[in-house]
């Protein structure tokens, strides 16, 4: 992160024609660094590339509020704050706006000092977050009227150059945990096989150990994203966190924002004991059917993963999302390859995995009536009528398009892809 030292720079500048807090600084300027600034510079100052491996999305200014405000703060007994991932400081300048500000600047960010604490892997990145609540602290009128600051990476003792997987961090006994963890993935840590093996989403751990880790009664909250609470593959995960805390709610945000293409939602548990009251952690649609999907289809997954094809002499056709055009009737699939794995035959129909909330429809479908053996891609579900009509097959296709299977999908499961799990309990018309 290299590159965002020139971030750190103009902020450096900016507080020295201030005089470090002699003068006050102009609020437009304030608001451009304290509500977006940071992040804004992130993107144009490193390359996407390195954003992206890193996960390293901040969080703006609503976002970071709406968390803030979601703690019980008279529960908590506390006005500290640990962000174990805590990037430029935007969960922590939200917590300091609970803080009270003095007169002078110095004594401000001295008590302020005892109050937050956060660590990152990036040193930049600490460096900002201290300029930002300096610049937090100037904004609420707080000047200084005595004493210097002669080095402001000496304030906030704090904050610190840390890497929480890999280094023996523990949370302050007495703080509040804030947390919007990178959006990335990594390996699977030996502490984590229990409920995950391969790639594991960098959040899925953060959370985990500072759930483990967190007295009983302290207070964890958390942006995390959407898979982890509504994704079939951390169905063990939740089941772990979920006996790692007393009381616990979710709730769905949505976007994270307007450039980064991840639903999130906010998670408030207090460790401790489980008490046999099970989080909610899916929002149940409401419906006016009773039947279900699965009560007239069997819904798989396609079998074939193509960089993983092994040598086989068995040929077949084969369906992927590159020639299963969207909405549309095939009775023929001329694309072949050589596999030996699970097949289907028509007719059946294709919808594709990855979706998105804000695509026009989430289960986006292709017919197809033909009834040769065919094999299908991984990134498509393959559902079958078990009356095996081709007229059921295009009443499914024509319901999947509506308005109602968009919105329904959507309260079920906000993550970039679909799950057998929900397709299986997509409500349908009892004359469907």
């Amino acid at each position: 992160m290299q590159p965002y030292a020139q971030y750190l720079a103009s902020l450096d500048e900016i507080l020295g024609n201030s005089g470090w807090g002699l003068n006050a600084i102009p609020v437009e300027t304030l608001h451009a660094h304290l509500n977006g600034g940071a992040a804004k510079n992130l993107l144009n100052l490193v390359d996407r590339k390195k954003i992206r491996e890193s996960g390293a999305f901040f969080t703006g200014e609503t976002l970071g509020r709406r968390l803030v405000d979601s703690i019980a703060w008279k529960s908590t007994g506390s006005l500290s704050a640990w962000d174990p991932t805590c990037g430029a400081g935007d969960l922590l300048l939200r917590w300091s706006e609970k803080l009270p500000v003095f007169p002078n600047l110095c004594e401000t960010l001295k008590y302020w000092g005892r109050f937050l604490h956060g660590q990152d892997i990036h040193a930049e990145f600490i460096a900002v977050a201290k300029r930002r609540l300096i610049l937090a602290a100037i904004g609420r009128g707080s000047l200084r009227r005595k004493g210097s600051i002669k080095n402001a990476d000496r304030l906030f003792p704090n904050l610190r150059q840390l890497d929480f997987l890999s280094e023996d961090t523990m949370p302050p006994s007495t703080s509040v945990i804030l947390m919007n963890p990178p959006f990335t993935v990594i390996e699977t840590p030996p502490d984590c096989k229990d409920w995950s093996s391969g790639l594991v989403s960098f959040a899925a751990v953060a959370l985990y150990r500072c759930l483990k880790e967190a007295l009983p009664g302290q207070q964890v909250s958390a942006i995390l994203p959407d898979v982890l609470r509504s994704g079939s593959r951390y169905a063990k995960w939740r089941n772990r966190i979920g006996r790692l805390m007393s009381e616990g709610s979710a709730e769905v945000i949505g976007r994270f924002n307007d450039s980064t293409d991840v639903d999130v939602f906010i998670l408030n548990a207090v460790a401790g004991a489980d008490r046999n009251e099970s989080i909610q952690w899916m929002i149940e649609p409401e419906s006016q059917y009773s039947r279900s999907l699965n009560s007239i289809c069997n819904i798989r997954v396609g079998t074939v993963v193509p960089h993983r094809l092994k040598p086989s002499k068995k040929e077949v056709a084969y369906l992927a999302t590159s020639n299963s055009p969207a909405w549309s009737e095939i009775d023929t699939v001329t694309r072949r390859i050589f596999f030996e794995g699970a097949s289907v035959k028509g007719p059946f129909i294709a919808v594709r995995r990855t979706s998105s909330p804000s695509d026009k429809s989430r289960a986006i479908a292709t017919v197809v009536t033909s009834r040769q053996e065919v094999v299908l891609e991984n990134h498509l579900f393959s559902i079958l009528p078990r009356d095996k009509k081709l007229l059921t097959c295009r009443s499914v296709a024509k319901y999947l398009k509506s308005e109602y299977v968009k919105k329904w999908l959507n309260q079920k499961i906000r993550c970039r892809h679909l799950t057998v799990s929900a397709l299986k309990q997509l409500p349908i018309p009892d004359d469907l």
